[in-house]
């Protein structure tokens, strides 16, 4: 669940105040842990660059496809969410929360004694920028009384796009991906139009060329 790189950065200050967020309850498949996250009703924006790549409030919502997170979950793809760590509260069962972490990650992930369930993330790494000791929830935990999904937590990228099982290319939403060598991919569509645009100045270049030549010519 390393986010090495960028997300979309914001151009003016972040102004939210108390009532502008919303609390969510979740729990694991037993229903042993409970949990409670605030988040704000209206998404914050974020920025390019790992410093900044996360807002000091506020959540960070992505589907991930790396290596890590899809052994971890036994799944092709996981939707998390980011939270400061303040925001993120057990409300149960404390002692059946149960953590690991891999040599590698840069952070644990917790998950319930009883029944297995993934229940967070918590990140621990100094690289990670603003997201270095955040909580990533899972909204498919949440309480039947959340459905559906506030939009609010609505993924806005692919995380480790370049690590996917899944063929993205057929997967039209309109999403960023992210890729960890390369930084942020633009959706298909993106690249469709860039190759028509090409085409379209390529075939002007070949219209135009002879008459430019002319011209120059002439006035050389």
């Amino acid at each position: 669940f390393l986010l090495t790189y960028a997300c979309l950065m914001s151009t003016q200050p972040l102004l939210q105040q108390e009532d502008d967020t919303m609390t969510l309850s979740g729990r694991c498949y037993c229903g042993s842990i409970t949990f409670d996250v605030s988040v704000l009703k209206k998404a914050p924006s974020i920025g390019w660059t790992k410093e900044t790549m996360a807002p000091e409030r506020g959540q960070l919502a992505c589907y991930c496809h790396c290596d890590s997170c899809r052994r971890a979950h036994a799944a092709p793809v996981y939707y998390v969410v980011y939270v400061p760590k303040d925001d993120f509260k057990i409300t149960a069962g404390h002692t059946l929360l149960r953590k690991f972490r891999h040599p590698e990650s840069h952070g644990s992930r917790a998950f319930c004694d009883m029944c297995g369930t993934r229940v967070c993330n918590f990140l621990r790494d100094d690289r990670l920028g603003k997201l270095d000791g955040r909580v990533g929830f899972f909204p498919n935990l949440l309480n039947e009384e959340h459905r559906p999904l506030p939009k609010c937590i609505k993924p806005f990228f692919h995380a480790h796009a370049d690590e996917a099982t899944m063929d993205l290319h057929k997967l039209h939403d309109g999403l960023l991906r992210g890729v960890n060598t390369t930084g942020i991919r633009l959706p298909p569509i993106f690249t469709w139009c860039g190759s028509i645009l090409g085409v379209l100045v390529g075939a002007a270049g070949v219209t135009f060329a002879p008459a430019v030549i002319s011209y120059f010519s002439q006035h050389a």
